[in-house]
């Protein structure tokens, strides 16, 4: 178990509580960390993401990865190497955001993938608000 669940267990509690009553993800634990693995279906396609809370949350943000659909380079935008999505800038997390206000921004990256393969065009998600 993460050391950050233990030292903040009021923190731990909120951020379990908001995945269960805002998703369909699995919490689960792999390697010691906190884990959501969720799909979501957009039209034709079906995006398996996974949540990876790091040991120094809430001070560094968590790692979205793309499960699948497998991607071709061409319309991986905004795709790292090992399937990580680049949800932020540099400078955008912030210890009061949560795992789950990433999770939406993996949603519209993936709605705007979506639009991207019927368009072309890819069109910058908008963030959510931070979630208390």
């Amino acid at each position: 178990m993460d050391g950050w669940c233990q030292r903040m267990p009021q923190r731990f509690a909120t951020e379990v509580s908001l995945w269960r009553a805002g998703t369909n993800a699995e919490l689960c634990w792999r390697g010691g960390r906190l884990c959501a693995d969720e799909e979501i279906r957009i039209g034709r396609l079906t995006f398996g993401f996974r949540t990876t809370y790091p040991e120094l949350f809430p001070n560094r943000a968590p790692v979205v990865t793309l499960q699948y659909p497998s991607l071709p380079p061409s319309v991986a935008i905004h795709l790292l190497s090992g399937s990580q999505l680049c949800l932020l800038g540099v400078d955008e997390w912030s210890p009061r955001l949560t795992g789950l206000a990433l999770r939406d921004r993996a949603v519209l990256w993936a709605h705007a993938l979506c639009a991207f393969l019927a368009t072309g065009v890819f069109q910058q998600p908008t963030p959510p608000r931070v979630r208390r």
